[in-house]
């Protein structure tokens, strides 16, 4: 006799373990809601409905865990931390339908979180083009048109090289991009915001020149709304948003014109002071919070459901611990319902994990964490090294159930 381990709370282990087995459909059907192990966090609750919610769970088999101060009702507010199978969750949602004092409406809520973080597939509409997240992974190739990004691959000497910038779009394309971003604004940490003359003049020649060479999605990587709009105009089916739409004009052109829209978190209001508000209480809490609520507030104003991308924002006012502990919880943002873009290249932290300076010296280090990314629910990843970015995905989807 021997044993040996699964992957330990992965449904998808266990289906496929079964099938192997020839064990019978209806018995898989029966017997998946109960092989995975779901943490699911309940916040700003009552003391009295965490101590119910932790009765329920404990009576449908499960567990849960709530602060002392619940106990004693020593706070106004507090939390209960729900552990358990998809089965036992199933049970405690029709328990909740019974209960009084706004329980009933988190049953509701429950089973929504629920769908969206097991939810396999997505249909993401970019103007003509249509792509389904949940298939596989997708990468998003960057194509910076300026003198001072980052990470020094920015075409621009003196001005830009749109013939350059447009046969570097194709050599992405080639490489494998599903997706080209042009910027014509670096937003690196304490960066200035460029006029709106010149980045206009930066980026809608280019943008005009790839989308009537390439047949792949283009987004514009951008703040302004007249930029924009200038750029769909031009050919672009994708605004990236750092400012998480919190300008009404953005919000306005993005449910105007249908286009889609990646919504970023970015702590304060711009790059040149985001990293002086680089203090959180949780920032997966925070992140989550924002982008919930900022999706929210785009469905109401009309933005299309099936074009909406969500960002965590990475490196935007947030301090390595941040950034690390925000991904290693990405499958968290999964609960709120649409795919995750997720940009990890090149970033200033994984220069202080490696302990180098030079931007370039981290790509190894950024395919990692990017991979890591993917595994834990990010659907599209925004790289400079598509090539690199391809063949790692090739091997980790092969190696994940």
């Amino acid at each position: 006799m021997r044993l040996r381990f699964l992957n330990s709370g992965d449904p998808a282990a266990a289906g496929n373990e079964m099938s192997r087995m020839e064990v019978d459909a209806y018995g898989i059907g029966i017997m998946l809601p109960k092989a995975s192990c779901i943490l699911l966090k309940a916040d700003d609750l009552s003391c009295i409905c965490a101590n119910i919610l932790k009765q329920e769970m404990l009576s449908c088999g499960g567990d849960a865990a709530v602060p002392r101060h619940a106990i004693s009702g020593g706070r106004r507010k507090t939390e209960c931390l729900l552990i358990g199978s998809l089965a036992q969750f199933n049970r405690l949602r029709e328990k909740l339908k019974l209960q009084p004092l706004g329980l009933s409406s988190l049953s509701d809520r429950i089973t929504a979180a629920l769908e969206n973080y097991f939810r396999s597939e997505y249909r993401l509409k970019l103007g003509k083009y249509t792509l389904y997240p949940g298939r596989r992974k997708y990468v998003m190739g960057i194509l910076n048109l300026t003198p001072d990004s980052f990470s020094g691959d920015g075409i621009y000497s003196g001005g830009i090289d749109y013939m350059a910038a447009a046969e570097r779009a194709e050599q992405m394309a080639a490489e494998g991009a599903d997706i080209i971003d042009v910027g014509g604004e670096s937003t690196r940490p304490g960066s200035r915001a460029v006029p709106l003359r010149e980045e206009l003049r930066r980026t809608i020649p280019a943008v005009k020149l790839i989308c009537g060479r390439l047949k792949i999605p283009v987004s514009i990587d951008t703040r302004k709304p007249e930029v924009a709009a200038r750029a769909l105009e031009s050919g672009a089916v994708l605004i990236n948003d750092i400012g998480g739409l919190r300008d009404a004009k953005m919000v306005k052109l993005a449910a105007s014109s249908g286009a889609g829209v990646v919504i970023m978190h970015m702590k304060g209001r711009s790059p040149a002071v985001m990293q002086k508000s680089a203090s959180y209480g949780s920032v997966a809490k925070e992140v989550h919070a924002f982008l919930s609520l900022a999706l929210e507030k785009a469905l109401e104003s009309g933005v299309r459901p099936d074009g909406i991308l969500l960002d965590p924002g990475i490196g935007f006012g947030k301090l390595p611990e941040h950034n690390i502990e925000l991904l290693k919880e990405l499958r968290g943002l999964r609960a709120i319902g649409r795919p995750l873009l997720v940009g990890v290249s090149r970033k200033a932290f994984l220069g202080k994990i490696l302990k180098r300076a030079a931007p370039r010296e981290r790509d190894n280090a950024g395919l990692a964490a990017a991979v890591m990314a993917a595994e834990r629910g990010a659907d599209i990843l925004r790289v400079h090294n598509v090539k690199a970015a391809q063949e790692a995905l090739a091997v980790a989807e092969k190696m994940c159930p």
